[in-house]
């Protein structure tokens, strides 16, 4: 009978340690068991599988730091795929639909401070000038990754507005940087700098914003599709969030 009690004493302590572990925040990145360019990728037999074996386990989903996730997110298999799709934000839209962990991210309130911080730590010149055409479109690529979370409105909303600030500021840091680098960015990366930049405008329902949205039909069009447009409506939206921030 006493070794009884000890069975189930020791059983009912292994589950209370089970279910501590699954409640401790993790924080390191969720390392996708299958990746693109191993066997067993090759093996997947279409998209909606390479969807289903990058999903997140629940257990470990709602467990992740934001930062964990954010980090989580960035890596996702499948996000090259973005740009695949008729325009950049229906491409995202079909992703936060298909992978939970996108779904996870867009929803936590301190989703938007925690992109902010890792945005800043980029820097558009900091990449070897040797590196090869592979490593280059993938810096290209993790710029283009971050600007597209950093533009969603549930992401916008809910930052402060101070942090609303910051993030233009940021935004027209990282547009110059690659301006210098405009050999590498070009109008692509421009592009995607400037989307966050009208997006967060819109979210502040700036005066000036509001005009230029209202009667230019290419920025009404770029804020709904994020694809690339001309220099001299990207320098329009450049002076407008200058503005925006002198304003403050």
């Amino acid at each position: 009978m006493k070794n009884f009690g000890k069975t189930v004493f020791s059983f009912c302590v292994m589950l209370l340690m089970t279910h501590y572990s699954y409640s401790q925040e993790i924080s390191l990145p969720y390392d996708y068991p299958v990746k693109p360019g191993t066997d067993e990728w090759k093996k997947l037999q279409n998209q909606d599988e390479m969807i289903e074996v990058c999903q997140i386990p629940e257990t470990i989903l709602k467990n992740l730091s934001t930062e964990a996730l954010a980090k989580t997110c960035l890596n996702y298999p499948l996000y090259p795929q973005i740009t695949a799709y008729n325009n950049v934000q229906s491409g995202f839209d079909k992703f936060a639909n298909n992978f939970n962990g996108f779904a996870e991210l867009i929803n936590r309130s301190d989703a938007g401070l925690v992109l902010l911080q890792k945005y800043r730590s980029m820097d558009p010149s900091s990449y070897p000038r040797e590196w090869s055409s592979v490593k280059k479109g993938q810096f290209i690529y993790e710029y283009l990754f971050i600007e597209m979370l950093l533009a969603q409105d549930k992401i916008i909303a809910k930052l402060s507005s101070d942090r609303k600030i910051e993030l233009a500021k940021e935004c027209l840091k990282k547009y110059e940087g690659k301006v210098i680098e405009k050999d590498l960015f070009g109008l692509v990366g421009l592009s995607h700098t400037s989307y966050v930049m009208l997006k967060t405008l819109n979210m502040e329902d700036d005066k000036d914003y509001k005009s230029l949205h209202g009667k230019d039909e290419k920025v009404k069009a770029f804020q709904e599709t994020a694809n690339v447009i001309d220099i001299e409506t990207l320098s329009k939206i450049r002076e407008v969030t200058m503005s925006y921030i002198n304003k403050q």
